[in-house]
């Protein structure tokens, strides 16, 4: 699978076909173009992407949490394969993000510290 960022996709990212587009977010918006992170999603509904991921590199690695207003405006904002990654501290931050809509997380620190059981991880699914 190919994986397309924002961050180094350029600006036309509609040249683009398949794979996951990452929406890279920091401090609320995409970089580098400075958008709103729902006017991206609302463009990559026309684009050729199978998915997108919404990254918040402001929080990945920091363990500190999701904001479901945020969860919410977001999977609002594209009906297609969702993924949110960036601060997933706990098994509450994974339920926020299932009951939002989306439709997995991208988790690294609370697996390595025993937070999220690797047992889910491997079916798949948690909570």
């Amino acid at each position: 699978m190919n994986i397309v960022g924002t961050e180094t996709g350029g600006s036309d990212l509609s040249r683009y076909h398949g794979g996951y587009l990452s929406i890279d977010v920091k401090q609320g918006l995409v970089i580098p173009s400075g958008k709103d992170p729902v006017d991206v999603l609302t463009s990559a509904l026309h684009w050729d992407f199978d998915g997108c991921i919404l990254l918040n590199v402001s929080a990945v690695g920091t363990e500190s949490g999701v904001e479901p207003q945020m969860l919410e405006k977001i999977r609002r904002a594209f009906n297609g394969q969702l993924f949110y990654g960036g601060g997933v501290a706990t098994i509450s931050d994974l339920e926020k993000i299932s009951h939002s809509g989306f439709d997995g997380a991208i988790i690294s620190t609370a697996l390595h510290r025993g937070i999220v059981p690797i047992e889910w991880i491997r079916r798949g699914s948690c909570c």
